[in-house]
C-alpha cells in the first residue's frame, strides 16, 4: 500500500520528509483528491510546494552539444526527481536535439521532443545551485568544458560563465551520437547511455542533502 498524506498528518518517509517539512504540518488547507480523503507522496509533495513556496534546487546539466547526453539527463532527472529539482541542460557548442535521444527516451515513457538545444550563456544571470557536466574528452572531440583549465575547483568556462552557480559536480558518460555503424547500432548505444545516466540518477538525486559537491570522475 502506498504511503499516503492525510491533511493534517503525514506518514511519509524520512526522504521525503525532508522534502515536504514544515510544509505539510503548516499547510492546513489541503483538499482532499481520493475518496478516502488521502494523498499520495508525490501529490502531497506537489500541494505543499504549490500552497507553502518550497523551493526546488535547480540543476543545470552541460555537455558539449546540449544534444543527446545532457538532454537525457535533463528529461530523467525531471521524471524520476521532478518533486525535488528544477532541471535544465544546455552545451558549450549547442546544437540541436539528436532524434536518436528522442527516440531511446521515448521507450521508457519521456517525451524530450519539446526540449531544445541552449547555449551556456544563456544561463549566465541564472542563480544555479548544482551545474553537472556529463561529457567526457575522446579522441573524436576536444570538448571546450572538459578542456577548459579547473579553477577554484571547476572548469574555468563555468565560472566565467555562470558566475551564479553554487556547486559543480562531474561524471562524464560515453557519448553515443559518436558510434559509427547501423541505426540498430546508434540505438543501443543510447539504450546504453540513457540506462548509465537512469541509473547514476537514481543512485545519486535521491536526497538533495547529500548530492555531492565535488568533482566525480
Amino acid at each position: 500500500m502506498p504511503n499516503t498524506c492525510h491533511k493534517n498528518h503525514c506518514p511519509l518517509n524520512a526522504r521525503d520528509k525532508y522534502q515536504v517539512g514544515n510544509a505539510i504540518r503548516m499547510c492546513t488547507s489541503l483538499k482532499t483528491v481520493t475518496g478516502d480523503g488521502t494523498w499520495s507522496a508525490r501529490e502531497c509533495q506537489s500541494e505543499a510546494g504549490r500552497c507553502c513556496g518550497m523551493n526546488k534546487l535547480k540543476v543545470l546539466f552541460l555537455c558539449e552539444h546540449n544534444s543527446a547526453r545532457s538532454q537525457m539527463a535533463e528529461g530523467l532527472l525531471r521524471q524520476v526527481y521532478g518533486d525535488k529539482y528544477d532541471v535544465f541542460s544546455a552545451g558549450s557548442n549547442p546544437t540541436q536535439v539528436n532524434p536518436f535521444a528522442i527516440k531511446v527516451m521515448a521507450e521508457i515513457g519521456i517525451d524530450i521532443s519539446k526540449q531544445y538545444s541552449k547555449g551556456i550563456e544563456e544561463f549566465r544571470n541564472k542563480e544555479i545551485d548544482l551545474v553537472v557536466s556529463v561529457c567526457q574528452s575522446n579522441a573524436k572531440l576536444m570538448c571546450s568544458l572538459c578542456s577548459s583549465p579547473i579553477v577554484l575547483g571547476r572548469p574555468e568556462i563555468i565560472n566565467t560563465t555562470i558566475p551564479g552557480a553554487k556547486r559543480y559536480l562531474h561524471h562524464g558518460f560515453n557519448d553515443p551520437s559518436e558510434v559509427d555503424g547501423s541505426d540498430e547500432e546508434k540505438i543501443m548505444a543510447f539504450r546504453r547511455t540513457r540506462d548509465d545516466i537512469k541509473q547514476w540518477i537514481i543512485d545519486n538525486f535521491a536526497d538533495p542533502k547529500t548530492i555531492g559537491s565535488d568533482s566525480d570522475s
